[in-house]
């Protein structure tokens, strides 16, 4: 029976064997999936104001300058089961999802709703 996920190279090792130090510099190349972090979302078309209630919170800004007309949808996630959370939103609603970019900004401390 094949595993479901793989574990990257040295990773078994490092539980039983590595040193503390070893064990902190292989997390450092780690990405950090539980930091909040601010993301764009680009769907397909104008989306309704009944789905737009779904996205209380974010900012929801329509693309005319593209083709087909774009809504992008803006804010703050807490974690990656935040991000997969509105993505699954997302498909619920019957959007189409043409992109998902995590953006960085030089305002991030002062603009990050404290409730995040």
């Amino acid at each position: 029976m094949q595993p479901l996920h793989r574990l990257p190279i040295g990773v078994a090792s490092l539980q039983t064997e590595a040193t503390p130090i070893e064990r902190d510099q292989f997390m450092d190349g780690l990405p950090e999936f539980n930091k909040p972090a601010y993301y764009e979302f680009r769907v397909r078309d104008r989306i309704s104001s009944q789905s737009e209630a779904w996205f209380e919170g974010m900012e929801i800004i329509v693309d005319e300058t593209t083709e087909p007309i774009q809504t992008i949808i803006k804010g703050y996630m807490e974690d990656q089961a935040a991000l997969h959370g509105l993505i699954s939103r997302i498909r619920d609603l019957g959007l189409i999802l043409v992109s998902v970019n995590q953006i960085e900004r030089e305002d991030d401390e002062q603009s990050r709703p404290s409730d995040v």
